[in-house]
This record gives C-alpha cells, sequence and structure tokens, in this order.
C-alpha cells in the first residue's frame, strides 16, 4: 500500500506531459488495500453492538476464549434458530441424523442412553456444570463432532495431478541413483513409465451425522440451531472464523472426554467420601429418571426457520 501511495506521488510529480493511467491504477490498488486493511481490523478487533446479556455470557464461556471475535459471534448468531424446550421435552434422539449443531442458551439437558436413560454427567449440561466439572460447561456443545466430521469431509479435495519424473522414452533405463551400480537397469516398455501425469486418488469419506445419546430438557431451555450447511457456508468465508470455531468444536470434545474419564475415576470413591465431596459443592446430585419424558417432534431446522 506504501508503495502505491509512492508510485500515485511520483507520478503526479512529473513534468509535463502527465501520464494518468499509472497513477489511477495505483489509487485504486491503494484503497482496495485500505479498505481491505480496515475490513480485517473491524473483524478481529470490532466490539459486539446488538447483544444482550446472555448472548455475551454464551459468548465469553464458549467463544471468547478460543479466538472468536464478538463480530463474528454477532454472524453466527444471524444464521442462528432458537429452539424453546419445556422440561421433559426431547431435543435429539439417538440414531437420527444430526442435520444442526446445538448449543445451550439458557437451561439444561440431560444426555442420556440405554432403555433405562442413564445419565451420560460428561454429555449434560446443568447449572453447576461450570464450576463442578473440571474441564467447564463442555455439554453445552452437541453435535459438534458430526460438524468437525462433515468439514472434514469436504475438505478431501479433487485429485491433484503430480508430473511424472520417469523417463519419457519406453527403451531407456532406470535413472542411475547416488550409490546405485554402475550397471543400468532395464525398464518395460509400459504406459505407466511415460511422462503422463499422474493422479492420486483420494480414499473416499462419509461424514457421520448420527446420534450416539438422547438429549432431554430436565427444564425449560433454550438452544441455539445452527444448520449444517449454512454454518458450513459462512466458516468457509473467513478463514479466521473457521479456525476460532473448530478451536471452540475442538475444546467441547476434549472437555467431554476429561469430564467423561474424571466421572469414572469419582465413581470408583468410596460412597461416603462422595458424599462429602457433593455436600462440600453444595449438594448438587445427578437429575433422576422419573419416565416421564415424551418425544416431541421439533421438525428441521429449516422448518422452524419457516414458522418464525
Amino acid at each position: 500500500m506504501a508503495g502505491s501511495l509512492s508510485s500515485v506521488v511520483y507520478f503526479l510529480s512529473l513534468p509535463p506531459p502527465k501520464v494518468w493511467f499509472p497513477p489511477i491504477w495505483s489509487g485504486i490498488f491503494a484503497i482496495t488495500n485500505a479498505y481491505k486493511v480496515y475490513f480485517i481490523l473491524e473483524e478481529r478487533k470490532g466490539k459486539p453492538k446488538y447483544l444482550n446479556t446472555e448472548e455475551m455470557k454464551i459468548f465469553e464461556e464458549h467463544f471468547m476464549p478460543h479466538g472468536v471475535t464478538p463480530r463474528m459471534f454477532e454472524k453466527l448468531l444471524h444464521i442462528s434458530t432458537e429452539i424453546r424446550l419445556e422440561k421433559g421435552q426431547v431435543l435429539i434422539e439417538k440414531g437420527i441424523d444430526l442435520e444442526a449443531l446445538y448449543v445451550v442458551k439458557s437451561g439444561c439437558i440431560d444426555a442420556v442412553t440405554g432403555l433405562m436413560k442413564r445419565r451420560v454427567t460428561a454429555a449434560s449440561t446443568d447449572k453447576g456444570s461450570v464450576k463442578q466439572n473440571e474441564a467447564g460447561n463442555s455439554g453445552a456443545w452437541i453435535g459438534e463432532l458430526a460438524l468437525l466430521d462433515i468439514l472434514a469431509a469436504k475438505d478431501i479435495k479433487k485429485p491433484k495431478i503430480v508430473a511424472s519424473t520417469r523417463p519419457t522414452d519406453h527403451t531407456n533405463t532406470r535413472v542411475k541413483e547416488e550409490g546405485s551400480s554402475d550397471q543400468a537397469q532395464p525398464i518395460a516398455a509400459t504406459a505407466s513409465n511415460s511422462n503422463l501425469p499422474l493422479v492420486s486418488k483420494p480414499q473416499a469419506r462419509t461424514a457421520t451425522k448420527k446420534a450416539i445419546l438422547t438429549y432431554i430438557a430436565s427444564e425449560d431451555t433454550i438452544v441455539y440451531a445452527f444448520d449444517h450447511e449454512e454454518l458450513c457456508e459462512l466458516l468457509n468465508s473467513s478463514a479466521d472464523m473457521r479456525a476460532a470455531f473448530t478451536r471452540a468444536m475442538t475444546a467441547a470434545v476434549v472437555g467431554k472426554v476429561v469430564n467423561l474419564y474424571l466421572s469414572k475415576v469419582d465413581a470408583e470413591k468410596p460412597i461416603w467420601q462422595r458424599w462429602l465431596e457433593d455436600n462440600r459443592q453444595g449438594g448438587v446430585t445427578d437429575v433422576e429418571d422419573d419416565n416421564k419424558h415424551v418425544a416431541v417432534p421439533l421438525g428441521t431446522v429449516t422448518e422452524l426457520k419457516k414458522q418464525s
């Protein structure tokens, strides 16, 4: 940009006759770069304008530590859909295809498995998760592993064409390498020995989109839903946003693994020791299953957007 401005000054300071095309071109180039620099600074350092208290809390807890800026978060909210659940309503049934990523805005979600609906604490969220769990409230994220798999599947590019380094003459011999014997080794005259390009075929990859747990609201809950297609399109529009959002999802996956490991360690402790620790933390215990959870069809995220 400095070079372009210097070029403008140089051409304008020349004696007549004036040459106008170079300074005009350099000026346009400098203005374009200045706008891009301003856009990047606003993207990275911009202050939130339209975030309320609840949204700021979610942003500071789940997104800001991983490099997601307020402006990025506002763009994410723009494509999100709010889903309101009543107590006992099912958000996701085990085994269904996930078509969206979910982040709990407020309330509590229980992740359960098996016929007895055993609660998986590491994948659940409640009001005490941030303080109780060593890895934080990672259970507020639902379906992040499926989205990471989808992004990885989309990243598989077309087959790369690699120039062949083999001899072009079908009758000549193998190229002598350093340290090899002096005697040349003949090569069979085949089409593979020509200078035709070699095509590397990537292995086929299918993203895993099945839900491995059932998610049920244990109280009135509000959840953000991010449609996979819209979210992938938004993330691909900005390398910074994709990198930061990927870090946030990865941290949620790691957090669940850590919380699961620690919960297994706690399960091996004597009952009296767990009872003392629960009382020391305020007496918070897992939600009991009352077998009153009713599966209420929510419809797709696209249908919810049309209804709203």
